[in-house]
C-alpha cells in the first residue's frame, strides 16, 4: 500500500500544494487518500485474480487495504459506514478523481507497480485502469455490501485491520518527516549487559533482601535457559521489592535475542507501566545499565516516551529536529521504550490517527507490563484475548509483572518465570496488616489518632486516601504538629515538577518523614515507611501500599493499618465506591477479616481469595464485540482507562519570573496563524510547560473555560490559587478533584 503513495505524490495538484509548503489553498484536487484508495482497490483486484485461485479471506484484506489508504488522513472510522461513504464518494467525486487520474504519469506508475508486482511474484502485467473504470469500485464484487457479506467479525479481523492502518501511517509519518531516511538501529543490545551490571554495580547492595533478589533473578534466568521459547504469554511474580525490574529487563533482552534469529532485524521491546512517576525511577534504571556497559548512542536505544517527556533521538549528534524526535519517539522507533498503559492500551485500542501509529510496533515486539494489577478490571478480558492474539498471530512476546498476581491471563496458557514465587512470599515477614473495617471511621477521628502518633513516635509515616479533600484535611491537621521539613503532601493537584522534586526529597534519608498522599505513590514508587494508614480500596492496591512499608526490610518489622474513612467534615461525605468500583470493594472485604492481622507471608493467598471474589464479578464485553464488529468510533468513545468524573480544567501553574515568561511564551504560539509553526514553536516548550501543568475535575454541571490552558497564580485570581504545599485551591478554598 505505502509504495503506491510515491507516484500519486507526484500529481501535478498535489506536487504543486507540496511545494507551496501549505500557503496554497487546499482544494479537492489537491487531496491523494481517495484517490490512492482506488488505485489500491484496482492494484488488489489484480493480484488476487480471478474469484476462482482466491483463498478464503482475500476479499477482506481488499477491503481492510483500500479503507486503510482512504483513511489514513484520518482516524479509523465504522467500517460498514466506511465502505459506504468510500463507495458513494467515488461516484459523486468522479469529475475529480478523473481529474486527479487523467495529470497522473500512469505510464511511470504501471513501471513502479510492475516492480512491485515481481517483489510479491504475482503476474506483473498491470495496466491502470481508464478514468471511465477508475471509480468502478462496487461492480465487479459488489462491494457495496462486502462487510456485511463477508461477516467480518471478532478480534482477528479487527486487529489486521488496524495493523494494515498502522504500517501505513506509521512509516507514511516517519517518511515524509524523515524524507525517506529510516535511522540505523542499535542491535548490539544483549542480555549480558544486565548480567554485568548486577556482578559490578549490585553486588552486595539490597540490604537483608539481596539474597532474595538474587535468587528471584537466577529463578528467572534458569527457566528461560531451560526452555526453548521464543514468545508467547509469560508472567512474573514476586514480592514487592525483589528486583522485578532489573530481572524484566534481563527477560525482555533474551527473548528479543531469541525472536531475533528467525527475523530480518531484532523487535522492539515495549515496557510499560501504570503511571509517569515509576517510569522516571525504571527508566534511570534502565540507563544506568546502557551507561555502565559502555554504549554510545543511547538515545537512539532507549527512550520514554509519556505526556511529560521531552522527546529526545540520537541527542549527541543532534541529527533531528524536535518535531522528528517527537516522532521516532511516538512511533516508538527505539530499541526499548518505557512508556504508561495510557499510550500503550490506546495504541491497541484507540481509534485515533496519533494513537494507532503505534500498534505495528507492538505487534510482534516484546511486551514487558509491569505493575498490571492497575489495568481496570472491566478491561481484562479484552486485554488477555488481546494479548493472547497478539502472540499467537503476529508473534508477539508478552511479560506480564506483579506481585499480587491478577488473573489477567485467567484460561490462556502462559508461563511462570519465577516458578519458586510461593516460596520467596512464605518467607518474607516484613510487615503484619491489621484490618480495621467492623465500622467505618470518621475522618476527625483518624486525624486525632494520627496527630497523637506523629508526636508520641519518630517512625516515618503514610497515609493513602482515597480523595484530595481528605488528604488536604489530614495534611492540613499535621501541618499544626510538624516542621515543613517532615511533612509531605501529593496528589494530582501539584504540578508534575513539584511531585518530582519531592520525591526526590523523600528518597533521601535524614529527617523523620510524613507523607498524606493520593493512590499515585501506591504502584512502583521505590519509597519505605514504617508506618502506612490505607483507606478503603481494591485490595490489590492494599498490597500496593503495604509495598511502600519496611520495603528494604530495613525494620525488625512495619505496619499497615486498612480503616474504612468517612469524610465527616463534609455534608455529603464520600464513599470508597464514588472511586472505586463497588464490586472489587466488596471482594476486598469479602476477602480480608474484619479485624485481626495479616502476616506478610499469607498475603499471596489472600489475593488469591481476592481475585476468585472478582472472577465472579461481571464484567462488559461490549467493548470487546464493538471491537469485533470494528464499530471503531464505538470503540474510540468507550475505552476509558481512568473514569469520568466530570469535566476536566488545564491550569498553567504561575510562580516565579521563569513560570511568567513561560506562560506569556505559550499566549505567543497560541496566536500564531499557521498550525504546523504553531504546533512546532510549542514542541519547543512542551514538557516544560506541562511539567508545570495540572488537569482539574470540575463538579458536574460547573461551567469549564473554552480556553484550553488558564493560567492560576500563587497570590490568587479568579480560578483561584496555587498552595505551595498543597497545589490547587478553587476560589472558595474547596476542592474538587478525585
Amino acid at each position: 500500500m505505502r509504495k503506491v503513495g510515491p507516484v500519486l505524490v507526484g500529481a501535478p495538484f498535489f506536487q504543486h500544494y507540496l511545494v507551496s509548503a501549505g500557503r496554497a489553498r487546499p482544494s479537492p484536487r489537491t487531496r491523494h487518500a481517495h484517490l490512492s484508495a482506488l488505485v489500491v482497490y484496482h492494484l488488489g483486484r489484480h493480484i488476487l485474480g480471478p474469484a476462482a485461485q482466491q483463498e478464503p479471506g482475500d476479499e477482506t484484506l481488499l477491503l481492510f487495504a483500500t479503507l486503510a489508504v482512504f483513511r489514513h488522513h484520518g482516524d479509523l472510522a465504522d467500517l460498514a459506514e466506511d465502505w459506504a461513504h468510500f463507495v458513494s464518494a467515488s461516484r459523486c467525486d468522479a469529475e475529480v478523481l478523473s481529474e486527479q487520474w487523467e495529470a497522473v504519469d500512469r505510464q511511470g506508475l504501471r513501471v513502479y507497480a510492475s516492480g512491485l508486482l515481481r517483489d510479491l511474484q504475482v503476474d506483473d502485467s498491470w495496466a491502470p485502469p481508464p478514468a471511465r473504470e477508475l471509480t468502478l469500485v462496487d461492480e465487479p464484487l459488489r462491494l457495496r455490501r462486502l462487510p456485511e457479506r463477508l461477516k467480518v467479525s471478532g478480534l482477528r479481523d479487527a486487529f489486521a485491520l488496524r495493523h494494515l492502518f498502522s504500517l501505513l501511517i506509521g512509516c507514511d509519518k516517519l517518511d515524509a518527516a524523515l524524507y525517506g531516511a529510516v535511522p540505523a538501529r542499535k542491535t548490539e543490545l544483549c542480555a549480558g549487559i544486565v548480567e554485568d551490571y548486577r556482578r559490578d554495580h549490585l553486588q552486595g547492595r539490597g540490604g537483608r533482601l539481596a539474597p532474595l533478589r538474587n535468587q528471584v533473578f537466577m529463578e528467572v534466568k534458569e527457566t528461560l535457559d531451560g526452555c526453548s521459547h521464543t514468545g508467547g504469554l509469560f508472567t512474573l511474580t514476586a514480592p514487592t521489592g525483589a528486583g522485578k525490574t532489573i530481572a524484566l529487563l534481563w527477560a525482555g533482552l533474551e527473548l528479543r535475542r531469541r525472536a531475533a534469529v528467525s527475523r530480518e532485524e531484532p523487535p522492539r521491546i515495549v515496557y510499560s507501566l501504570p503511571f509517569t512517576s515509576i517510569i522516571d525511577q525504571n527508566f534511570e534504571v534502565f540507563r544506568d545499565v546502557l551507561q555502565k556497559s559502555g554504549m554510545t548512542g543511547i538515545d537512539k536505544a532507549l527512550a520514554r516516551h509519556h505526556h511529560l517527556a521531552q522527546p529526545r533521538f540520537d541527542s549527541e549528534s543532534a541529527q533531528y529536529a524536535e518535531a522528528q524526535a517527537e516522532l521516532l519517539v511516538e512511533t516508538w522507533q527505539p530499541e526499548i521504550v518505557v512508556t504508561t498503559f495510557h499510550q500503550l492500551l490506546y495504541g491497541l485500542f484507540g481509534q485515533r490517527n496519533s494513537d494507532a501509529k503505534r500498534f505495528f510496533r507492538a505487534a510482534g515486539g516484546v511486551l514487558l507490563l509491569d505493575e498490571v494489577q492497575a489495568i481496570p478490571r472491566r478491561y481484562w478480558e479484552l486485554v488477555r484475548d488481546t494479548l493472547a492474539l497478539l502472540a499467537e498471530r503476529y508473534g508477539t512476546t508478552v511479560i506480564l509483572a506483579t506481585a499480587t498476581r491478577p488473573l489477567i491471563l485467567d484460561g490462556v496458557p502462559t508461563r511462570e518465570l519465577c516458578p519458586g514465587h510461593e516460596r520467596h512470599f512464605a518467607g518474607l515477614d516484613r510487615v503484619r496488616l491489621r484490618c480495621n473495617l467492623a465500622e467505618r471511621t470518621p475522618l476527625t477521628e483518624f486525624a486525632g489518632r494520627l496527630l497523637d502518633e506523629v508526636r508520641e513516635s519518630c517512625a516515618d509515616v503514610l497515609v493513602v486516601c482515597n480523595t484530595i479533600a481528605s488528604a488536604r484535611y489530614l495534611h492540613g491537621r499535621l501541618r499544626e504538629t510538624l516542621p515543613p521539613e517532615e511533612l509531605f503532601y501529593l496528589s494530582t493537584h501539584v504540578t508534575p515538577l513539584d511531585r518530582l522534586e519531592r520525591l526526590r526529597r523523600l528518597g533521601k534519608r535524614g529527617t523523620r518523614r510524613v507523607l498524606v498522599s493520593t493512590q499515585l505513590i501506591e504502584a512502583g514508587v521505590d519509597l519505605s515507611f514504617g508506618r502506612v494508614y490505607r483507606d478503603l480500596a481494591p485490595l490489590d492496591c492494599v498490597i500496593q501500599a503495604a509495598g511502600r512499608c519496611n520495603r528494604s526490610a530495613e525494620l525488625d518489622a512495619g505496619a499497615v493499618e486498612l480503616l474504612w474513612l468517612v469524610d465527616d467534615t463534609k455534608p455529603r461525605p464520600w464513599e470508597p465506591c464514588s472511586v472505586y468500583d463497588p464490586l472489587l470493594l466488596e471482594a476486598t472485604r469479602r476477602s480480608v477479616p474484619t479485624l485481626g492481622e495479616v502476616p506478610e507471608s499469607a498475603f499471596l493467598e489472600l489475593t488469591r481469595h481476592y481475585f476468585d471474589e472478582v472472577r465472579r464479578t461481571t464484567c462488559s464485553s461490549e467493548l470487546e464485540q464493538a471491537l469485533g464488529r470494528m464499530q471503531n468510533g464505538t470503540v474510540g468513545e468507550s475505552f476509558r482507562l481512568i473514569a469520568d468524573h466530570g469535566p476536566a480544567q488545564s491550569y498553567f501553574v504561575v510562580r516565579d519570573d521563569e513560570d511568567r515568561r513561560l506562560w506569556e511564551r505559550y499566549v505567543q504560539v497560541s496566536d500564531l496563524a499557521d498550525r504546523r509553526e504553531r504546533r512546532a514553536a510549542f514542541l519547543a516548550i512542551k514538557s516544560q510547560f506541562q511539567l508545570r501543568s495540572i488537569d482539574v475535575r470540575k463538579p458536574k454541571g460547573h461551567p469549564v473555560s473554552d480556553h484550553v490552558v488558564l493560567p492560576l497564580f500563587a497570590d490568587g485570581g479568579p480560578e483561584g490559587r496555587y498552595d505551595a504545599e498543597t497545589g490547587f485551591n478553587d476560589a472558595e478554598g474547596g476542592t474538587y478533584a478525585l
